[in-house]
């Protein structure tokens, strides 16, 4: 079993010998943060306005958001490792987004939602469940991975037609 994370697709499941991969959505999860943000940028206006610091909305708002996101990936790292002990897998491999992407500039925009997911805490919970379980977790750096031929693992700069009949065999 792999599994590829990302933001649009929290988490993308790719079991052998599966036609149909389960794919979770992210944008349920970014939709909440968002509306977060929104809700706390309208508390703190609201604060300054009166000339207050804090005020218990704003710590009852972030405690929300907190409790929502821990919940969202306690349900779907727990559902995933029940897939995979249905399954049988023994191995599960995962994308560890948490070392390459760190310090990546990827846009005002990507990166406000990209560092918002708690990748690193979503590792460490399907980690922590499978382990219970007994399946082994290999994390792989996600660096240059849609760069390499799935087969042949060589690096691709430019993938054409041609390239594909000699390496793979299409």
């Amino acid at each position: 079993m792999a599994i590829n994370m990302g933001m649009r697709n929290l988490a993308t499941v790719v079991i052998e010998d599966d036609k149909h991969p389960p794919i979770f959505d992210g944008q349920l999860l970014l939709s909440q943060l968002r509306w977060s943000t929104k809700e706390t940028v309208r508390i703190k206006a609201s604060i300054v306005k009166q000339g207050l610091k804090t005020c218990r909305r704003l710590a009852r708002l972030t405690v929300k958001e907190r409790n929502y996101v821990r919940d969202y990936l306690h349900k779907v790292s727990r559902w995933i490792v029940e897939v995979a002990r249905q399954q049988g897998v023994t191995r599960i491999i995962i994308g560890d987004l948490t070392s390459s992407f760190s310090t990546m500039d990827i846009g005002r925009k990507n990166n406000e939602k990209f560092h918002r997911i708690p990748f690193g805490r979503f590792i460490h919970l399907i980690t922590c469940k499978a382990e219970e379980l007994g399946i082994a977790i290999t994390k792989i750096n996600e660096r240059y991975t849609s760069q390499r031929c799935s087969a042949c693992s060589i690096r691709i700069i430019h993938l054409s037609l041609e390239y594909l009949k000699e390496r793979v065999g299409f």
